[in-house]
């Protein structure tokens, strides 16, 4: 088990859990993974720039080639690390406020596997220096704009943007001059303290309220480093990375795109979401675990061409190794225009189970991790065994320190009654 990291790198309070010196360590330690260049980058949460100090004199000090992209986007630097077959550093804690930070470490377009962060984690603290390459002083983030600028999309469209006072609020001039389409813009004044502040893809109501007053006929909002998307159309519906991927993937099928009839989705999706790919447009649903980057293992093992989670995080492999907001905004505005049809109207056939989940922030931390706990979850998984689409998941956060509990049973009595039953085994008060 990872000593830092969590399902999206390393996170945690700016300055108590997210040190400087913590940081210089990780950019030497980052040397044990041989490779002696690295793209830098951070959002636009006030500690980011400390942070992201740090970590550069570190990396030069430990002989590393060192390009700062200086505020930007996750899912730009990770493009560029493919590109540029580099390292990257990412200062960010995505959705989490702004007194939170943390560190996304890339390797040649991919996060982490776990065998790479135990070898790096056994590296913090140390000494150690990469020999040193010529600089990348040729390096250009061209390489990503020449793919965000070829979509093809209908002038005559209105669309709002909630770039949630984070990294794209520094980008989108540079990617939005390639687009004729009426727009609107929000949540793109950050001051260090407002990245997801009422705003961005957790707050959407921003948006919908954006869409109504500027009569926009879509919305879309993004998370601080711009790797998660939401959905809102002119009605006020929102939709999320569910609705989105179904979206996507019937588009792929109808284009005979669709790599080996698969997508792949999380354990905790909702029932009635993977029937509908399944029993309403024949495709063939893998889960993974929680986690873009397990998404991304599960894809590459069953071949599959788009994956993602209900939180907005949705990887489309053939234009990019990650998650990118932007870029599955752009693509979608693109199925719109080249459909004629509504975000509603794309949609109608996919079904939901009434689902329940709730994060529970108090939980007893020791007792959830012991065996006890876990055969009290198992039992009470063992009570819905008459329904073969029941869904019962329990697992902590790997970005904040909560207990998320999501539960599916076709009864929402029972829902209820195994939800207070989970709370008070955790331990949780609130």
């Amino acid at each position: 088990m990872s000593k830092y990291f969590g399902t999206d790198g390393i996170r945690g309070k700016a300055y108590i859990d997210i040190t400087v010196e913590f940081v210089e360590k990780i950019g030497n330690a980052l040397a044990v993974l041989g490779n002696p260049r690295v793209i830098v980058g951070m959002d636009t949460r006030e500690s980011s720039p400390v942070f992201k100090n740090a970590l550069v004199n570190s990396l030069k000090n430990a002989g590393f080639s060192v390009f700062d992209l200086n505020i930007t986007s996750t899912p730009c630097l990770i493009y560029l690390t493919k590109v540029f077959n580099t390292l990257g550093v990412m200062i960010t804690a995505s959705h989490n406020p702004y007194e939170d930070n943390g560190i996304k470490i890339i390797d040649c377009g991919k996060k982490l596997n776990e065998e790479k962060i135990e070898i790096l984690e056994g590296a913090i603290g140390k000494k150690l220096k990469v020999e040193s390459v010529h600089d990348i002083s040729f390096f250009s983030i061209y390489d990503y704009l020449k793919v965000i600028k070829n979509f093809n999309i209908k002038k005559d469209f209105k669309v709002a943007f909630d770039f949630a006072n984070g990294s794209l609020s520094y980008m989108y001039k540079d990617v939005m001059k390639f687009y004729d389409f009426r727009k609107t813009f929000v949540g793109c004044n950050p001051d260090g303290k407002n990245i997801n502040q009422k705003c961005g893809s957790l707050y959407p109501d921003l948006l919908k309220q954006t869409v109504n007053l500027e009569s926009c006929d879509v919305g879309f909002a993004f998370d601080g480093d711009g790797d998660r998307l939401l959905a809102v159309d002119k009605e006020g519906n929102i939709y999320d990375g569910d609705h989105l991927i179904y979206i996507i993937a019937n588009y792929y099928k109808s284009k005979k795109k669709l790599t080996n009839n698969a997508v792949v989705l999380t354990e905790d999706v909702n029932p009635g979401v993977a029937q509908s790919f399944i029993l309403e447009k024949q495709i063939d649903v893998y889960k993974s675990k929680v986690g873009d980057r397990n998404v991304r293992e599960k894809m590459d093992e069953v071949g599959a061409v788009i994956g993602g989670e209900t939180s907005g995080h949705i990887i489309l492999s053939k234009l990019s190794p990650t998650g990118d907001g932007l870029m599955t905004a752009l693509f979608v505005l693109q199925i719109l225009s080249e459909t004629g049809k509504t975000l509603k109207e794309l949609t109608e056939s996919l079904t939901f189970f009434n689902i329940l989940r709730e994060n529970f922030p108090d939980f007893d931390d020791k007792y959830v991790g012991s065996a006890r706990f876990q055969k009290e979850i198992e039992e009470i998984k063992k009570s819905v065994q008459d329904n073969p689409d029941a869904l019962i998941l329990v697992r902590k956060s790997g970005t904040q320190h909560l207990l998320r509990v999501t539960v599916s049973t076709g009864d929402d009595v029972r829902d209820k009654e195994i939800m207070k039953k989970i709370k008070e085994i955790s331990g949780a008060t609130k």
